[in-house]
């Protein structure tokens, strides 16, 4: 896949019910434009599950459009979240060295 193919967003800081719109918004507009969107939430020190919402319409809107949304390290309480919420199986991850 070219560089132009796909896009990557970086997120920081907490990702709760102020910013979750936002993200929201990001999200959705970065997947109906690429085939592949990479999210890097390695800065992120909070999630709520208003922030995890978001990140499942981003997901959600690239299959429905036959594209993909993948996660890029994923901080620790991130990471917990989406193991206790049992998304980790929802989304797909990629890692820095391996995004295209």
């Amino acid at each position: 896949m070219d560089e132009d193919d796909h896009i990557r967003v970086a997120f920081e800081g907490e990702i709760d019910l102020e910013s979750s719109e936002e993200v929201r918004r990001v999200l959705v507009g970065a997947v109906t434009r690429s085939e592949l969107t990479v999210v890097d939430l390695s800065a992120v020190t909070a999630i709520d599950s208003s922030g995890v919402a978001g990140l499942l319409d981003g997901h959600l809107t690239a299959q429905k459009r036959g594209n993909k949304l993948a996660l890029s390290t994923p901080s620790a309480p991130v990471s917990r979240v989406l193991n206790l919420a049992q998304l980790d199986t929802v989304f797909s991850f990629v890692e820095p060295s391996a995004e295209p």
